[in-house]
């Protein structure tokens, strides 16, 4: 089977890269192959991979910067998804699109489930979930999968901000009063590759939660991160009303992964166990 991943240069898809090892026809798209805004250029370029699955992991991911440059966050988000749904159909192709924590607010107090309300709170959370409209509202077949906090050795993300910190025994102030799962990045790479081998059992649209399992605050993450390390540590725990960001992060975003379990029969490891693979590996940029 043959799998196109958009979106090559993000921790996702060199994830994907890095679990499947060769093992899998996964052909790697990034914007030196195709402009995701340009429908005919995305359609030649896909339609010569002749892939049965499209994993789309490219999306404006810049929280903050979305709220002084929507139009870029929409782009991305939406309009290009648009076109993506419109060359699948075309291919007759599956797709799977990844999402957000960020589509609901965070006054919760129990997991999400797939069907509860949502209601994104910054500019980068509604362009994902119109984003998330578009793929549903196509007709074409697919899988929605939205994950939380997600990290892992490659690009930027908290895990290897932190790391790098602790490492250069720099003192640490982080927020205690969000609370969500640290998602492996390697560990969704497995599911969705899961997800990919059995697409043809999907019959109809899904929208499925992907995450480690428990749940945790981001000092409580950091603490952990440095006690794999085993390094001495200076981490002070704060209110998140210390830094004063653009976007609204949500308090609570723990995400409830019952469907992929009972439905599809796939359970994801502990975040701690998640955390112990990656401490592994050498940080890459």
């Amino acid at each position: 089977m043959r799998i196109a991943v958009i979106g090559k240069s993000g921790q996702l898809a060199r994830s994907l890269a890095y679990v499947a090892g060769g093992q899998k026809e996964l052909y790697f798209f990034g914007k030196e192959e195709l402009d995701l805004l340009d429908e005919k250029v995305l359609f030649d370029t896909l339609s010569a991979a002749m892939c049965e699955v499209v994993i789309n992991c490219a999306a404006y991911t810049a929280v903050d910067q979305a709220e002084d440059e929507p139009e870029a966050a929409y782009a991305l988000n939406v309009t290009a998804v648009d076109h993506l749904v419109s060359v699948c159909k075309r291919l007759n192709a599956f797709l799977i699109h990844v999402s957000t924590d960020y589509v609901f607010d965070g006054t919760g107090n129990a997991p999400y489930k797939e069907d509860d309300p949502t209601n994104p709170q910054s500019i980068y959370g509604s362009t994902k979930r119109k984003g998330e409209g578009v793929v549903l509202s196509s007709g074409v077949p697919c899988v929605i999968v939205r994950t939380s906090w997600l990290y892992s050795p490659f690009g930027k993300n908290f895990y290897k901000t932190i790391r790098q910190r602790l490492e250069t025994n720099q003192p640490l102030k982080v927020v205690n009063d969000q609370r969500g799962v640290p998602t492996s990045a390697l560990d969704l790479a497995r599911a969705l590759l899961f997800l990919a081998a059995n697409h043809k059992e999907i019959s109809k649209p899904e929208v499925i939660h992907i995450s480690n399992t428990g749940a945790t605050t981001w000092y409580d993450f950091s603490v952990e991160i440095a006690e794999g390390l085993e390094l001495d540590y200076d981490i002070t725990p704060v209110d998140s009303s210390v830094f004063i960001t653009k976007a609204k992060r949500p308090k609570y975003t723990v995400l409830s992964t019952k469907k992929l379990a009972n439905q599809f029969h796939y359970n994801v490891r502990r975040w701690q166990e998640g955390l112990h693979e990656v401490l592994s590996i050498e940080v890459q940029d």
